[in-house]
């Protein structure tokens, strides 16, 4: 037992758990040599997988169903155990599970390997992209179809869906062959639990009060920046059936210099309809073209802010969809 315990604490040395932790190192050492003595295992603690949990998904203490279960009460859901455990489990989980087991000589015949989210990843992924055109339609009336389907590219994109889903608390909870989950598991992890969500209504307000809400803070011409704003602005004002847009350069300062600054207003029948400034006369005219349109879409400084609980049409249930596919 003296060897054992010396040499558990030339581990931790090693390791610096010691000097940093020392009662806490010490106690979870005792604990594991009195287990493994009770139990009549070999005393070992050069395993450093009793000691660092680098998987958790995957380790013999851990109580995966009473994890999902206290999962879904984190976030004020009432899950399908077993929809919520295929929604976390990864096609790359199942065939590293059938090539372990014929690494090892053992029947992978009670292996279902099409218990995956797949479906659920399709289902979620169309679902959820439906619903935030929808939304985004009802939150920015005036904004033209380009800005809007930039604005659901930004939430749909791996980056935006993987952050909602790592705050979330799922990364221990992938079955996956990958640790730590890329942002793409991450994401498609996302997907598939609003699809195994009870009802289209639960899963609007969900994706609503997680998703919809990155919008916060956020200005939406960083997001969708048009090409051309002197066009698009043209274009609108023809197709109201007013004049186009004539640019005026209002005042200059500093030309010539380091601090030079031009100011240009954009007029239409003759009415102020946008400003914008800049060190050079072009950059000052593109700089009102989208002021122009950051008025004419009424998302200037003055607008209210966003509302998130906007009433939106529902489409087909998404589980009639999910039985039609099968």
């Amino acid at each position: 037992m003296a060897n054992t315990l010396r040499q558990y604490l030339k581990h931790l040395t090693h390791r610096k758990l010691l000097v940093t932790y020392p009662v806490v190192a010490v106690a979870i050492g005792l604990g594991l040599y009195m287990e493994r003595v009770e139990s009549g295992r070999a005393v070992s603690f050069h395993n450093k997988s009793h000691l660092f949990y680098k998987e958790p998904s995957s380790s013999e203490n851990l109580n995966y169903d009473a994890e999902l279960y206290a999962f879904g009460k984190r976030l004020g859901e009432d899950f399908d155990p077993q929809i919520l455990r295929l929604a976390l489990t990864h096609k790359s989980h199942i065939e590293a599970e059938t090539q372990r087991r014929r690494s090892l000589g053992v029947s992978d015949a009670d292996l279902n390997t099409d218990q995956h989210n797949g479906l659920l990843l399709k289902a979620g992924r169309t679902f959820v992209s439906s619903y935030l055109l929808r939304h985004l339609q009802a939150a920015f009336p005036a904004f033209p179809k380009e800005g809007i389907s930039s604005l659901n590219g930004y939430l749909m994109s791996d980056d935006a869906l993987s952050v909602v889903s790592f705050h979330l608390g799922v990364k221990d909870l992938i079955l996956c062959q990958e640790y730590p989950p890329s942002e793409t598991t991450l994401a498609d992890t996302f997907l598939a639990i609003v699809a195994a969500l009870n009802g289209d209504a639960v899963r609007e307000r969900f994706i609503r009060d997680f998703l919809v809400t990155q919008l916060c803070g956020k200005n939406v011409y960083e997001i969708w920046n048009p090409a051309d704003p002197k066009k698009l602005v043209t274009e609108i004002l023809l197709a109201t059936r007013k004049s186009a847009p004539e640019s005026r350069l209002l005042r200059k300062t500093a030309v010539n210099t380091l601090e030079a600054n031009f100011n240009v207003g954009i007029y239409c029948d003759q009415r102020l309809i946008g400003y914008g400034s800049g060190e050079t006369a072009t950059i000052a005219e593109n700089s009102a073209f989208v002021d122009v349109l950051r008025r004419m879409f009424r998302l200037d400084d003055s607008r209210s802010p966003l509302q998130f609980p906007i009433e939106v049409e529902s489409p087909d249930p998404i589980h009639a969809r999910l039985q039609a596919r099968e």
